[in-house]
């Protein structure tokens, strides 16, 4: 099997059972544990990212929401795993 024909199924894998587990998450949210989605557009980040009230901003280092900071950690550390991942991963032991 071609690398790319795994990297790329296992990827797909990853995200559909992100996908369904999210609605799945919401759906058992919503049905028993009252849990209210937002109704603006501009509340669903907050809420998708970290599940949490406004009010809970302040427990934060920053004092509020800081998506854009937080997207570029993530980002780096997918940046630093995939390379990690691309130097020490082999098909076959050594």
């Amino acid at each position: 099997m071609p690398r790319t024909a795994y990297f790329a199924g296992k990827g797909d894998q990853v995200i559909v059972s992100a996908l369904v587990e999210t609605a799945l998450l919401l759906v058992v949210g919503v049905a028993f544990c009252h849990v209210h989605l937002p109704g603006q557009t501009s509340q669903w980040p907050t809420f998708t990212w970290v599940f949490l009230p406004g009010s809970a901003a302040h427990l934060e280092p920053a004092g509020s929401w800081q998506h854009g900071t937080i997207e570029l950690v993530l980002l780096a550390w997918i940046a630093g795993g995939l390379a990690v991942c691309t130097r020490t991963f082999r098909w076959q032991p050594r």
